[in-house]
Parts: structure tokens; sequence; C-alpha cells
């Protein structure tokens, strides 16, 4: 909104020209579109009621006051536009880096998996053993889970 009031409109009233920041509202230009940064006009309250009221913008308003919100329209259209280009750029990467999460997330979970496999196999082959009466005859378990003899 800064934008457009300071840098579009450069904080004064499309008609009067008024800089009473507490007097000026944006409004749409064109009331039977939706409010876009390249479909709205800073006026004062008085002139945004008053041209939300208008049937006819053309006959109303001067053909110089019509280009130049025109102007200004195209204006905040390529800066906006832009702007909405690199936040999609942007939503993008941040779906890509998410992707890459949840895949290495899964991977991590796999190895997980195969741990507690490796770790329950080790578990029931103690148990073997020691129902067969004792130590396993020498017979140890490496790190890793393999038995050596």
């Amino acid at each position: 909104m800064r934008v457009l009031v300071e840098h579009i409109w450069h904080s004064q009233s499309a008609l009067s020209g008024s800089a009473n920041r507490y007097m000026l509202r944006l409004c749409r230009w064109k009331r039977e579109f939706p409010w876009s940064p390249w479909n709205t006009v800073l006026l004062t309250e008085e002139e945004a009621i008053a041209h939300l009221h208008l049937e006819e913008m053309e006959s109303a308003y001067r053909p110089s006051l019509m280009h130049k919100v025109k102007v200004k329209h195209a204006t905040a259209k390529i800066y906006f536009q832009g702007l909405a280009k690199f936040a999609l750029r942007l939503d993008d990467r941040v779906a890509e880096s998410c992707q890459k999460i949840k895949e290495s997330e899964k991977r991590a979970l796999s190895s997980i998996k195969r741990l507690k496999k490796r770790v329950n196999y080790v578990g029931l082959f103690h148990q073997t053993m020691l129902a067969r009466g004792g130590g396993g005859g020498g017979t140890s378990i490496s790190a890793g889970g393999h038995v050596m003899a």
C-alpha cells in the first residue's frame, strides 16, 4: 500500500492534489472490476465517495485526468506484476526446497527402519542362543549386526 500511495500516486489525490494523508483513500477506479494496484486511485474521502457513485467517468473527468490515471495504472501494473513474478519464482524455490527436505526425511526414515530390523534380528539371535544353552560357543555379533564365529 505504501508503494501505491507514495511512489505511484506521490501521496496526493489524483483529483485535487490534496496531500493530507489522513484524508486520502485508495479506492477502485472502475468499480465493476476487482481491486488491484492497477485499478485503484488515490482520492480524498469525499472524492472517493463521489467517485464511487459516478455512472460515467468519461463525462465526469477531464481527458488529462483520465490519461494521468492510465499512466499511473500502467506504472503500478509493471511494478506489481514484476513483484508477483518474483514471488512466484520464490514460491517455486521454496516448494523445491520442501520437496528435497521431504525426500531426505524419507531416506532417513528408511534407514531407521532398516536399523530397527537389524536390532530386532540381533535381539532374536541372542535370545535363540541363550535358549540353546549359553553364550553361543564363541559366536559374536559385530556392530553392523553380522554374526561372526
